[in-house]
C-alpha cells in the first residue's frame, strides 16, 4: 500500500500567530475607533475552532456582533453599519459596552452550522428566527453587514483582516485596491514553523526517497494557476508553506477550491473539508495530479458519482491525516469512504495535535490519536512506529 500523508496548515506546519494578531488587531483597532476597552478572550479562536467556525473571516465579524449587540441591548438602538468601516468614525454619542460572553457566540451556532455555508451566514439567516445569536440587532442593516457577505471585500470586517493580515502593500498587489490603513504583514512577521528543523528536514528526506506522498489541504486561501485577483485567491496558503520550509508540497487550498467550483459546482465553500471532495483532491495532488487533473478525478468521484479506482495505485492507500480540527478528518474519512464503495483497498490513520482541552475533546470524538505536537505525531510516521490504522 502506498502511504499518503495529508497534512492541514494552521496548528499543525504552522502556529497560526500571523492570523491570530490580526484577528487580534482587528478587534483592538475596532474597539478602540469606538472607545471601548473589552478585553478578548486569548484562547477565543480555539473556543470557535471547537465549535467547527475555523475562518478567521467568521470569527471577527461574530465577536464584533456580540459586542455590538450588548451594546444594542444596554442602550435600546442599533448602530449604523459605517460604524465597521476601517477608515470610519463611532457616532458623536457611542457609550460604553457591556462585556459580553464571547464565547458564548460559537456554542451558540454549532448546532445550526451546515456544510458549504459560511458560518457567519449562518449567523445571519438565524437573524430572523428565535435561536438569534445576536436578538438585539435583529435584521439591521449593521447585522447584515457584519455577517452576510464575509467572503467578499464588500465586508469592511474581511477587508480590515486582509489589510492586517497580508500587509497594506501585498493587499494591493493582490487585490488592485488601495490599502485603506498602513500595516506590515502580520502573517509574515508572526507565523512560525511547527515542525522543529531536524524533524522538518526528516520529512523531506523520506519524501524525496519515496518512502511517502505529501499534499496540504487547508481553508486558507491560495493562488491556483491563472487565479482572477478576488478574495479566495489571496497566496496566503502559499506563505504558510514558506513559513513551513516545505514549498515543494502540493497545496489544495480554499483559492484552488474556489477557482474550480466556479466551472459549475457553486462555490468553495460546498467544496471545502469536511467535504469528502477536498481530502480527495489532495490525495491526487499527492499522488503527482497536476491542479485541474486532481480537481477534475475528484469531481468526477465525489460529486458526479463516477468512481476512478484505475487512478489510484492498485493495492491500495494507507491514508495518514494530520490535523488539529475535526473538519480534516471528517473530510479524510469520507473519502476514504468513496474509495472502500469502490472496493479499493484503503486504511485511515487519524492523528490530532492539539493541547487546548476543547480541541483535544472535539479531535478525540472523531476517533483521533491526539498529540501535543507535530513533531510528536510525525515522530510515529518518520520512525517507522506502528499506526493505529483503520479498515
Amino acid at each position: 500500500m502506498k502511504t499518503v500523508l495529508l497534512f492541514d496548515l494552521d496548528g499543525v506546519l504552522v502556529e497560526p500567530r500571523g492570523y491570530r494578531a490580526a484577528v487580534s488587531a482587528s478587534l483592538k483597532r475596532t474597539f478602540a475607533r469606538w472607545g471601548w476597552a473589552l478585553a478578548v478572550p486569548p484562547d477565543l479562536p480555539e473556543h470557535f475552532e471547537a465549535a467547527g467556525i475555523t475562518s478567521e473571516w467568521d470569527m471577527v465579524p461574530l465577536t464584533l456582533a456580540a459586542a455590538l449587540n450588548a451594546w444594542a441591548e444596554a442602550h435600546g438602538r442599533v448602530p449604523p453599519p459605517e460604524v465597521l468601516e476601517p477608515r470610519g468614525a463611532p457616532p458623536p454619542v457611542w457609550g460604553n459596552a457591556p462585556l459580553p460572553d464571547f464565547a458564548a457566540v460559537p456554542r451558540l451556532l454549532a448546532p445550526h452550522l451546515q456544510r458549504g455555508v459560511a458560518p457567519a451566514e449562518v449567523a445571519w439567516r438565524l437573524q430572523s428566527t428565535p435561536s438569534a445569536a445576536f436578538p438585539a440587532l435583529g435584521q439591521s442593516p449593521l447585522a447584515r453587514a457584519l455577517l452576510a457577505e464575509t467572503r467578499s471585500l464588500n465586508s469592511p470586517t474581511t477587508r480590515l483582516f486582509q489589510q492586517l493580515a497580508l500587509g497594506s502593500e501585498l493587499f494591493a498587489k493582490t487585490y488592485g485596491l488601495p490599502a485603506e490603513v498602513k500595516s506590515p504583514s502580520l502573517l509574515k512577521e508572526h507565523d512560525k514553523p511547527l515542525l522543529s528543523a531536524p524533524t522538518a528536514e526528516r520529512l523531506r528526506r523520506a519524501l524525496a526517497e519515496g518512502q511517502f506522498r505529501a499534499a496540504v489541504l487547508t481553508a486558507r486561501p491560495s493562488h491556483p494557476p491563472d487565479a482572477p485577483p478576488e478574495l479566495s485567491y489571496s497566496p496566503e496558503a502559499e506563505l504558510a508553506l514558506a513559513a513551513a520550509g516545505l514549498e515543494s508540497l502540493p497545496v489544495i487550498g480554499f483559492g484552488h477550491l474556489n477557482l474550480f467550483a466556479r466551472r459549475g459546482f457553486g462555490d468553495g465553500e460546498r467544496l471545502l473539508k469536511p467535504a469528502a471532495f477536498h481530502a480527495l483532491a489532495a490525495l491526487f495532488a499527492a499522488l503527482g495530479f497536476r491542479y485541474a487533473e486532481a480537481m477534475q478525478s475528484a469531481a468526477l468521484w465525489a460529486l458526479e458519482g463516477e468512481p476512478r479506482p484505475e487512478l489510484l495505485p492498485p493495492d491500495g492507500v494507507h491514508l495518514v491525516v494530520v490535523e488539529d480540527t475535526s473538519t480534516g478528518l471528517r473530510s479524510v474519512l469520507g473519502a476514504a469512504e468513496l474509495l472502500r464503495a469502490a472496493r479499493l483497498p484503503v486504511q485511515t490513520a487519524l492523528l490530532g495535535v492539539a493541547t487546548h482541552p476543547a480541541k483535544r475533546r472535539s479531535l478525540e470524538q472523531v476517533g483521533a490519536r491526539v498529540f501535543t505536537s507535530t513533531d510528536e505525531a510525525l515522530g510515529a510516521i518518520l520512525l517507522g512506529k506502528s499506526m493505529d490504522y483503520t479498515d
